[in-house]
């Protein structure tokens, strides 16, 4: 008889903050949001690494109507290593009514696709928000 599997201990909605004497240029001085973690793997979003860049940039870049300056000069994040040219937006609301959203807990979201960033830009979006390119990510553990 196999024992039974206990409850997988999730490290969702935690922060991971990285150790003084780490010494990787990807993780060294940094605070990870875990956003998602089960047995398949962990991702998380790196949030406090701000690159040479602010919302409105980007709005610019991504030919997007601007009607609101709420979010112009908000920074833009270095999430992580993982697909950098993949922009993140971490956002307040209990409700994740966006596509491509996965809830991080009752009030913190995860979006990943362009209709929350042209809500953002036309002033429709949340009121909270923080974009970021790339994400950190880990595969399963081995048994």
């Amino acid at each position: 008889m196999t024992e039974p599997k206990p409850d997988f201990p999730s490290l969702s909605n935690q922060l991971l903050v990285s150790m003084p004497l780490l010494d990787d240029h990807n993780f060294a001085k940094t605070v990870i949001l875990i956003c998602q973690h089960n047995e398949e793997g962990a991702m998380g979003i790196v949030v406090n690494r701000v690159v040479n860049q602010s919302l409105g940039e980007i709005f610019l870049q991504l030919s997007m109507p601007v009607t609101s300056l709420s979010h112009m000069n908000t920074p833009v994040y270095d999430g992580g290593p993982v697909q950098q040219e993949v922009g993140f937006v971490i956002h307040n609301g209990n409700e994740c009514d966006w596509d491509s959203s996965i809830s991080i807990n009752e009030s913190l979201c995860l979006t990943t696709s362009r209709d929350i960033l042209l809500a953002m830009a036309n002033g429709t979006g949340p009121e909270k928000a923080a974009l970021s390119l790339g994400y950190a990510g880990w595969g399963a553990r081995s048994a």
